[in-house]
Order: structure tokens, then C-alpha cells, then sequence
């Protein structure tokens, strides 16, 4: 089957140049929005049209960061470098469903007054009101583990936006394709969608951002270096609401590496005020999630980074995991675990540090209790306590652990079961319900569970990231146990053959 661009129809709008992966292949794209046919029929996954960062090696010609990578912006065309000044009026095209605000109500949203703060008159659009009161309410609710008045998703992100343009597009994109997925209705402008276009104007000066802060010897000042985080974390995000495999890794390197040199002891550390603490506790957790099903050999992301003075919720949880992550990473590539404490793989010791954690987070939970949700909160930490030992079973190849991962399993389950409100957690479950999948092989009960509890999540979050998680324990449950051993052994061997996701 061919398709070509004189043969479509000329009334529906276009991309104006090739997508990349029809670049990439030196055939013509048929520049179909939201992504080529010419992909679709080939089975392959169109990245679509839009700009994104990359990384590149030896840009700075000096300093301390010769021969270093650094990320930099695919080319622009030049018709595209005023699209910025002219971005779509909303006017004349608006948007195909209108956000109404009045019928969208968190009372914990902050509704900020946005004519107090100097917005840039070209984001100004009848819709920019309603894409920040929309993020207010529904998107900033499902970003953190549990929703409330100290969210800092709503407390610092949307302070921050007012301050730094690229975070205030990334915002605006994020908020406009969670509103896309969750109604299945495209906020559409004059140039498409409208996601894709804060997006791009987004990356852009992202790009520049980075070239500026990082190319010489600078110390990274305080304020632009939290916002180049937050705008590189909500860039991550919005790739997870549409599942793009292509393109989140790009923006976790990014986060990874940017973290690693402002949190490095070989460059003078920026003052950690309680924003910047926020943005690199959240790369700090994304790492933690993402490196137990990735095997890039990327260093991960130092627990060193969080302060010791302000433990948060499941602070020490997130370390204990990180640490059974690295010690798995070692053994695989027979290199010494260096000064890591798990030498051994005694279920005891598991057992014990797994409840000190849980202990800690308990400890911390207790002023949460004006949500009203302490109940549910001990039990995800039960549950999430469970989780984090049955991960730890697995990854050390702990002997005779059969019965206790079986433990663990039945444990997760029935805690799930045993949430009330279950929508104000359903974000929380992804990882849990990924793990009961991985020891569900010949268990069809156990299959079912795993299987609609994320497909739920997905649907009632309108994240999709975790469909390639679901996808590969489809494939893994086909799996003969005498030949693939593990889920972990399975899923290091699909990730040399291109297979990376996350599931956070």
C-alpha cells in the first residue's frame, strides 16, 4: 500500500516538514496529523512532528565541561523561530470542547490570580485560564502520592510557572493532552494541537535555557536551575500521557544528568530553598521507579541528593529500593557492591529494613490525617512495604523465597482490596499491581488482577505509560518458567531488543 501527498485530502492540515522516523527511513511522509500513516502501516511508532532535546557530545570547547554531553535542540527551520511570537489566537479557531472551570472543583486548588503575575501576552489566549485551573484541579491531584493543601504541584510548580516561560508552556501542554486523553477530544489551534504546540515552544526554550546555564564554567543559579528541573519533569510527564517509549527516556536523561551536576560535589551547590528540594526529590523518585525496569548502565540518580533535615513520605522506602536496584545491577555485571549493606540475601534483614521504612513513613504520615485518608494511608504503606520486599526477593534471587514472595503477593492484593478511596490512590498502584503481574505466570486469577486493576489506573488517571508495563507481562505470562527464569532476566533481554518503559 502507497501513500502520497497528492493523493490525500488537501482540506485536512498538515505537518509542514517529515516526521522523524520517515526521515530516518529517507521516504516520504505523508505528514498526516497527529502522526504519519506511513508509520501506522509499517507497525512502526511515529515520534510525530514536534521538537524535542537530544543529547550531543563535546559542545562546550572550555572549561570544565570539555567534552561532556550536554542537551541540545534538533535543528529549526527558520519559518519556525517567530512561531513563538505568533502562537494561535484562540478567537477565531478555539479549542473543539470548552474547559469549563465551573464544573471542575478541587478544594485544595489554589486558583491563583493569574493578573497579578506578568504573563507573556503571546500565551494570553481565551484557553490559557482554563488549562492552568484545569492543571489546578485535576492534574496537580494525581501528581503526588496522596492530594492536599501542601501539594507541591500546585504550591511551588504554579509560582515557578509565573517565573520561567519554558515552565509555564510545559504546564500548558501537559494540562492540554491530559484533558485531550481523559475526554478524547483534541484541544485543537490554527497549527493543530495544541499540546504539541506549547510543547515545542516549550522545548525551545528549554534548549536555550540549558545552552546558556551549562556551556561554561557557570555555578548553577538557584532559580533557573529549579525551573529547567520542573520544566524537564512536566515534559516527562506529558510524554507519559500518550506513551511515547521514543521520547520520555530523553527527557529522564536529561533530568538524570542535570541532577547529577547540580547536586555534584565538583560544582559549588546552589542553595536548596524548598523548590529546589521539591523538583530533585521528584527526579530522585522517577529515577528510583524507572531503573527497576530499565538496564541503560546510566548512573542513577545519588539518594545523597535528598536532604537528611526533612524526610518526606516513603523518603527511606525509595532509598531501600534504589539500593536492591544498584546491588542487582552489580551482581549481573560481577562488579563488588562497593558500600552497599546488602551482602547477603537474608530475608531477615530484608524484613527488618523494609519495616523500619514503613515505621518512618508512618511517623511522617501523621499530620496527613486532616484528609481524612489515614486508614488508607498505612494501608499503601503496608501495601507498599510488601511491594518493595517482594521487589527485593526477586532482584537478589534471595533462596527459598518462593512462599515469602507468595506472602507478599496475597499481602498487596488484599491491600488494594482494602482501600476505601480507592480514586484518591489509584495513581499510587501502578508499580504494586506490575509486581503482582510479575509472579502471576500459570495464575489466570492472578493475571486478571494485575491486568484490570492497570488498565483501571489508566483509564481513570488518562496516564498511559504503563501500557508497554501491561504489554510486557502479557508476553512474559506466554513464557516458558524452565527457560525464562524471571521476569527481570525476561525483561533485561526485551530491552536489548529495543523494549524500554517505565512504570511509575
Amino acid at each position: 500500500m502507497s501513500l502520497r501527498l497528492s493523493s490525500l485530502d488537501p482540506n485536512e492540515p498538515r505537518a509542514a516538514k517529515d516526521c522523524r522516523t520517515c526521515s530516518r527511513r529517507r521516504v516520504k511522509c505523508d505528514r498526516s496529523l497527529e502522526t504519519c500513516k506511513k508509520c501506522a502501516i509499517k507497525g512502526l511508532q511515529c515520534p510525530g512532528y514536534g521538537l524535542r532535546i537530544q543529547w550531543d557530545q563535546g559542545v562546550a570547547s572550555r572549561g570544565k565541561l570539555t567534552g561532556k554531553t550536554i542537551p541540545v535542540l534538533e535543528p529549526v527551520p527558520a519559518k519556525y523561530e517567530n512561531e513563538r511570537k505568533s502562537v494561535t489566537s484562540t478567537s477565531s479557531t478555539p479549542y473543539q470542547y470548552a474547559i469549563s472551570p465551573g464544573t471542575i472543583h478541587n478544594k485544595f486548588g489554589l486558583n491563583p490570580d493569574l493578573g497579578l503575575y506578568c504573563i507573556p501576552d503571546y500565551v494570553q489566549s481565551s484557553i490559557f485560564r482554563d488549562l492552568i485551573h484545569y492543571y489546578d484541579h485535576v492534574v496537580a491531584a494525581i501528581m503526588p502520592w496522596v492530594d492536599g493543601p501542601e501539594n507541591a504541584w500546585r504550591t511551588i510548580m504554579l509560582p515557578l510557572a509565573t517565573e520561567s516561560e519554558s515552565l509555564l508552556l510545559a504546564i500548558l501542554a501537559l494540562s492540554a493532552e491530559h484533558f485531550s486523553s481523559k475526554t478524547g477530544s483534541t484541544l485543537s489551534g490554527v497549527r493543530g494541537p495544541l499540546s504539541a504546540h506549547y510543547r515545542d515552544q516549550s522545548l525551545q526554550l528549554l534548549a536555550q535555557n540549558l545552552r546558556t546555564e551549562l556551556a561554561e564554567d557557570q555555578t548553577a543559579r538557584q532559580g533557573p536551575a529549579c525551573a529547567m528541573l520542573a520544566t524537564i519533569l512536566v515534559l516527562c510527564n506529558l510524554e507519559m500521557i500518550r506513551c511515547d517509549s521514543a521520547v520520555w527516556p530523553v527527557h529522564w536523561k536529561a533530568a538524570r544528568t542535570i541532577t547529577r551536576r547540580w547536586t555534584s560535589s565538583h560544582h559549588p551547590r546552589p542553595t536548596l530553598d524548598s523548590g529546589f528540594k521539591f523538583v530533585i526529590k521528584e527526579a530522585f523518585v522517577y529515577d528510583v521507579f524507572g531503573s527497576t525496569t530499565t538496564f541503560d548502565g546510566e548512573e542513577q540518580i545519588p539518594c545523597s541528593v535528598l536532604t537528611g533535615e526533612d524526610p518526606e513520605l516513603f523518603t527511606h522506602w525509595l532509598q531501600l529500593v534504589q539500593e536492591v536496584t544498584i546491588v542487582e545491577r552489580r551482581r549481573h555485571a560481577d562488579l563488588p557492591v562497593g558500600q552497599y549493606s546488602l551482602h547477603s540475601t537474608d530475608m531477615r534483614q530484608l524484613q527488618q529494613r523494609f519495616e523500619e521504612a514503613t515505621n518512618s513513613s508512618l511517623l511522617i504520615s501523621q499530620p496527613l490525617v486532616f484528609h481524612g485518608l489515614q486508614s488508607d494511608i498505612g494501608t499503601l504503606l503496608v501495601l507498599y512495604q510488601q511491594a518493595g520486599l517482594l521487589y527485593s526477593y526477586q532482584a537478589l534471587h534471595s533462596k527459598d523465597s518462593a512462599l515469602a514472595r507468595n506472602t507478599c503477593v496475597e499481602t498487596v492484593m488484599d491491600s488494594i482490596r482494602l482501600i476505601q478511596n480507592l480514586s484518591a490512590f489509584k495513581h499510587d498502584l501502578v508499580w504494586p499491581l506490575f509486581l503482582v503481574g510479575t509472579e502471576s505466570r500459570n495464575n489466570p486469577s492472578r493475571q486478571k488482577f494485575a491486568e484490570s486493576g492497570m488498565l483501571e489506573v489508566m483509564r481513570s488517571t488518562a496516564f498511559s505509560n504503563c501500557r508497554w508495563g501491561l504489554e510486557f507481562l502479557r508476553h512474559f505470562w506466554t513464557t516458558d518458567e524452565l527457560v525464562v527464569v524471571d521476569w527481570i532476566q525476561f525483561c533485561r533481554q526485551e530491552s536489548q531488543k529495543g523494549l524500554t518503559f517505565v512504570v511509575i
